[in-house]
């Protein structure tokens, strides 16, 4: 039904290049710098899965900008969030030809060998297992996918 799953490869010095286009990261190509969260999704049972987020730095400002606007938490706690959520991210180097080094800690939470998956989305690259994401797509109902297929 679709077509086999397109992986990068993980160089032995955990260097990959990024998807083409600047979908996901506006910019990079002139910044030379992107920064990576590690994030977890979850399966319908509640198992996370380790992804690793690639966001340029505007985006990661703009998810401050969100946790600050909110009105529905206390300043104490908005300064804790935006706290951990820049403690968790690294500032990446992009070379000409859009590669980047995963730092090994990203390499490890992700328990990544010789492939990585990766997509991207409005604001930011996804980076996976292959493995974990043939199990999160598994895990997903086709069916909720109905309304924005074409």
């Amino acid at each position: 039904m679709f077509e086999q799953l397109q992986t990068h490869r993980l160089s032995p010095k955990n260097q990959v290049t990024l998807p083409k286009g600047n979908r996901g990261l506006p910019g990079i190509d002139e910044t030379g710098q992107l920064c990576a969260l590690p994030h977890r999704m979850r399966l319908h049972d509640g198992t996370p899965i380790p992804v690793v987020l690639l966001l340029t730095e505007d985006e990661l400002r703009r998810r401050e900008d969100r946790i600050r606007d909110r009105d529905d938490v206390d300043a104490m706690t908005k300064e804790r969030r935006i706290a951990k959520l820049n403690g968790h991210a690294r500032v990446l180097s992009v070379d000409g030809q859009r590669r980047v080094v995963l730092p090994p800690h990203f390499v490890d939470l992700l328990k990544l060998e010789k492939e990585v998956f990766m997509f991207a989305s409005n604001n930011s690259v996804m980076v996976w297992n292959p493995q974990d994401w043939l199990r999160y797509d598994d895990d997903q109902d086709d069916g909720e996918m109905d309304d924005v297929m074409i």
